[in-house]
């Protein structure tokens, strides 16, 4: 099966699991907080702990992890030769089929707003919890690719194309990191099937991985940029939602003192 089968089965897959969501109607109605809590009050309390939760998430510290290695190893510009000798897409259409799967996944961080859980019986309750979400979901997103984009202009890496000096880290990968991160917060407000819930994670975790190796095979940058950039949009997209939003935590890190004295770690977590 040819990669650009594969990748259009995804992208199908993607598409017809939102589409089965969006179907019921009834989820426009269904009673939630999503929204109500956001923005205002700020809960230092709660900025803190976001931020240990964030920064422990197996989404930040594993990429993160993995690109210090390849880094390290000096396996960057080995594995951007091995993708140019045997590459699974061409370089003209890697570009265009990482923006079409990053869009993807944009699209869905906003398409599921509607359907999170803010109605409390009250429209217009609704449309301000609504509203302040939203904003929430775009800070989160944009804040993540400004993060990005201050990074490249005060880190100095050329690319494997030899374009610019721009390389790290990769926006692509940080956006469409930002992007599942937030939609994965958003579909944990929406009432459903556990196992449709999973499958839609399953789908955008690939989707994202796409949009990171067809950057590497594009030769707009090398494999620690794009593992690093899924680690930076998912600390700050999640950081900031978290911070923010003030919905129930599906994600829970903490530390409990023991009877001997020592600490205990508990960590749970949906996927």
């Amino acid at each position: 099966m040819s990669y650009e089968l594969m990748s259009s089965m995804l992208r199908l897959c993607s598409l017809l699991f939102t589409l089965l969501l969006f179907t019921s109607c009834s989820l426009f109605t269904r009673k939630g907080n999503w929204g109500k809590k956001a923005i205002y009050p700020v809960k230092w309390e709660r900025v803190k702990n976001s931020f240990v939760k964030n920064i422990t998430s197996r989404h930040v510290w594993v990429p993160a992890a993995a690109g210090t290695v390849v880094a390290a190893a000096d396996w960057d510009a080995k594995m951007v030769e091995w993708a140019e000798r045997d590459p699974t897409i061409s370089s003209n259409s890697a570009q265009d089929f990482s923006d079409t799967s990053r869009s993807i996944l944009q699209a869905q961080m906003y398409l599921t707003i509607p359907f999170t859980s803010s109605y409390d019986g009250n429209w217009k309750h609704y449309t301000v919890n609504k509203v302040k979400g939203t904003v929430v979901v775009y800070a989160s997103s944009s804040i993540a690719h400004s993060a990005s984009g201050v990074m490249k202009q005060h880190i100095y890496r050329l690319r494997p194309d030899e374009v610019d000096g721009k390389s790290f880290p990769s926006g692509h990968a940080t956006t469409a990191a930002a992007y599942r991160m937030i939609s994965s917060r958003n579909y944990n407000s929406i009432e459903m099937p556990r196992d449709l819930r999973n499958g839609i994670g399953i789908i955008n975790g690939a989707l994202v991985t796409s949009v990171a190796w067809s950057r590497v095979e594009a030769k707009d940058h090398f494999p620690s940029d794009v593992l690093f950039g899924y680690a930076i949009g998912s600390f700050m997209s999640g950081f900031i939602y978290d911070s923010f939003m003030n919905v129930e935590d599906t994600d829970v890190f903490a530390l409990f003192p023991s009877g001997d004295g020592g600490m205990v770690a508990k960590y749970s977590f949906q996927f």
